[in-house]
């Protein structure tokens, strides 16, 4: 017996690998070459009545969704030393892009928060974020303060934070 095993004992292991290469790799035209879906695709596009069954329709995106966090930011007594800022951050939930955000302070309290940066100029990707930040400044005057902050975008929705705040000075 050589070294390197009988003529014989090779044969098998390139019989067997061979074997091994075929199951793994399909044969050109085959339907297993094909990429998955790819005979349902051609059912589809032979016979228009299927479009109605369920393994003809092709899966959807989800639509823009804006979501905002912190959902709300509590500034507290804020001091001279002090002026408290408070970053939200908004990022599109969906799975298409989203409008270009456009951002609003409302409500009784409007006057006292000041939006002093917005990263939020261009419309999210899906996934993306983007920074607002918002200052509650010692101008105004004393006594408790609430508003909300409010981002929406065309597609995209509404998302909203509540703000509040207490100045004593």
């Amino acid at each position: 017996m050589s070294p390197r095993g009988s003529r014989s004992s090779r044969l098998v292991v390139v019989a067997l690998a061979a074997c091994l290469i075929a199951a793994v790799s399909p044969l050109p035209g085959s339907a297993a070459s094909q990429p998955p879906g790819a005979a349902v695709a051609k059912k589809c596009k032979k016979r228009k009545r299927h479009q109605k069954k369920r393994h003809c329709r092709r899966p959807m995106a989800l639509p823009a969704s804006l979501m905002i966090s912190p959902m709300s930011q509590d500034f507290g007594m804020p001091s001279v030393s002090d002026i408290p800022v408070r970053v939200f951050t908004v990022t599109n939930g969906g799975g298409m892009p989203s409008g270009v955000p456009t951002t609003s302070v409302t409500g009784a309290g409007a006057g006292s928060f000041m939006v002093v940066a917005d990263s939020c100029m261009a419309a999210l990707a899906p996934g993306a974020a983007c920074g607002i930040a918002v200052e509650l400044p010692l101008q105004d005057p004393i006594g408790p303060k609430s508003a909300t902050l409010t981002v929406s975008a065309t597609p995209g929705g509404t998302a909203s934070a509540a703000m509040t705040g207490d100045i004593e000075i």
